[in-house]
């Protein structure tokens, strides 16, 4: 017998669950988070090992701790404002170039460029934060 950590999502909700479940073995530990309503995406060993003496034995999967991975929602929210930055400075930066070359002013072409980089560092910031929301939930899955 061995703790082994299951990740999934709730049948009913769809929120990602991660039970620490008391099993014999992988295929023990996915019936008995089946039986639960979890939907299984993983199972692996526990590297925490057996639980400390003192520590209360669960008898059954609705006893096991299950926590819903935080939503990191100011993360989620910065990735989406900077990528709406993003696009806004892609799209004029494009109508200042254009209208920059058709009058050939160096002036609109110049401020069109400074747009473009302004959109692809939003862009990059966009990215760095949806990176960091992912670090961050999967941080999380690990300490069970």
């Amino acid at each position: 017998m061995g703790y082994y950590n299951v990740e999934g999502a709730d049948r009913e909700t769809g929120k990602d669950l991660v039970v620490r479940v008391l099993a014999a073995n992988k295929e023990d530990a996915a019936k008995q988070a089946e039986a639960t309503g979890i939907l299984i995406s993983e199972i692996y060993e526990s590297i925490t090992g057996e639980q400390p003496e003192n520590a209360p034995t669960p008898k059954s999967i609705s006893q096991k701790i299950t926590q819903a991975a935080p939503e990191y929602t100011g993360l989620n929210v910065a990735s989406i404002f900077c990528l709406v930055d993003a696009i806004l400075s892609y799209i004029v930066g494009i109508i200042g170039i254009v209208v920059g070359i058709l009058n050939v002013n160096t002036d609109y072409i110049e401020w069109g460029m400074a747009l473009l980089a302004s959109g692809v560092l939003a862009h990059g910031f966009s990215a760095a934060l949806d990176a960091l929301r992912d670090i961050a939930i999967n941080s999380f899955r690990s300490r069970f």
